[in-house]
């Protein structure tokens, strides 16, 4: 059986996928209440109530699965949107029914990727107010600061949380000393901007990167800021310890790299990018122990640095997205594949990986007919 052949075999039975029993264990409502009418989930089984990345990870895998799964006709969009609203505090940021790590950079852009893909399927969206730059008005001067910051704050102590979670919640804010969660202030912050003109357009256009000051100067500063060698944002400290990129360089780099390819700007060292990529890959197809978020920013970027036309040759690229899609399918259709998912956060990067993969499959013209997954990033810029 060829690796073509084999995908194949094990995208067929993605609608057996046990998703919907898996769903729920999340569910944060009553027993004889459907959590998928109003998006009652939970991030962890034995949370106490719904929260805002449970509502938000089961509406990323209920869209991937839509085209195999029923969970989208079960839902009262309008309720959905109104717990992610219900999430934001006066200043339009995620802050309100949070309980993982990330900052609330990350969590607002969640929140509005949940927004863009529930008024793509009927919902009425009023976007809140944003009021994350301290001037209301452009200024460029005070955008660099920002950037050259990526959301850089002196390590502190919170109380209660001990010295091992103080330096953990410290090791959030460090900006471009650890790109990788840096990248989720600049990104996601730059992604909320971008998802919101989509809320506010009638039409849900995408805005012009050349008609909005902050994307003209985003853009312009990563590019700028990119390391020649590996064609990725790489700290001045990993630049010096070592010449080759590692896995965490590639997952902040995602972050920047879906706002690249959803509003159509080429990344200039892309090649360079693909290369240092594909070196990363595992013998097993994967890019981390269990198929999660890495499996998707790896095999995004192999998707989009291919689409941009880099290599006529892609033989390379093909061997590596079929590797992963097999090893991420084998995974989740194997014996127990969804028990080891015991949050909500990680699976939504997993199947993303898949539809990834299915729909590079399609661009090259190696696969055809119906598909069992949706990706969502040819709708949304932040996952």
């Amino acid at each position: 059986m060829t690796p073509l052949d084999e995908y194949r075999s094990l995208s067929r039975d993605v609608a057996a996928m046990p998703f919907m029993e898996w769903a729920s264990r999340f569910s944060a409502t009553a027993r004889d209440r459907d959590p998928w009418r109003d998006g009652s989930f939970r991030l962890h089984p034995a949370g106490c109530d719904w929260d805002l990345y449970g509502l938000v990870d089961m509406l990323l895998c209920a869209v991937t699965l839509e085209p195999s799964h029923p969970a989208i006709g079960r839902m009262d969009t309008g309720a959905w949107v109104e717990r992610i609203l219900s999430c934001l505090d006066t200043d339009g940021m995620a802050t309100r029914r949070n309980p993982t790590d990330h900052v609330p950079e990350h969590a607002t852009a969640y929140a509005y990727t949940g927004l863009v893909l529930l008024r793509n399927r009927g919902a009425r969206v009023v976007p809140p107010p944003l009021r994350y730059f301290a001037s209301p008005t452009f200024s460029r001067a005070e955008f660099e600061a920002w950037f050259r910051r990526m959301g850089l704050q002196c390590p502190r102590w919170f109380p209660g949380e001990g010295l091992r979670g103080s330096v953990r919640r410290s090791a959030r804010r460090l900006g471009w000393y650890r790109f990788w969660s840096g990248s989720h202030v600049g990104g996601g912050v730059m992604a909320t901007l971008v998802m919101r003109s989509q809320l506010s357009d009638p039409e849900g256009r995408l805005p012009r990167v050349d008609k909005v000051p902050e994307l003209v100067a985003f853009f312009d500063l990563a590019n700028h800021a990119l390391e020649s060698r590996t064609g990725l944002w790489r700290p001045w400290i990993k630049r010096i310890l070592s010449r080759r990129p590692d896995i965490s360089d590639v997952g902040g780099a995602a972050h920047f790299l879906w706002l690249y390819d959803r509003l159509g700007v080429r990344h200039p060292r892309a090649e360079a990018m693909l290369a240092g990529a594909l070196e990363l890959q595992r013998d097993d197809g994967l890019f981390s122990n269990e198929p999660g978020c890495l499996d998707l920013d790896f095999a995004h970027l192999f998707s989009y640095a291919a689409r941009l036309g880099v290599r006529e040759d892609l033989h390379h690229v093909d061997d590596a997205m079929l590797r992963n899609g097999i090893a991420v399918l084998g995974r989740l259709l194997g014996r127990g594949g969804l028990e080891g998912y015991v949050e909500s956060h990680r699976l939504p990067g997993a199947l993303c990986a898949v539809a990834q993969v299915d729909a590079y499959l399609r661009w090259r013209g190696l696969e055809s007919g119906p598909s069992p997954t949706r990706d969502v990033l040819s709708e949304v810029c932040w996952i």
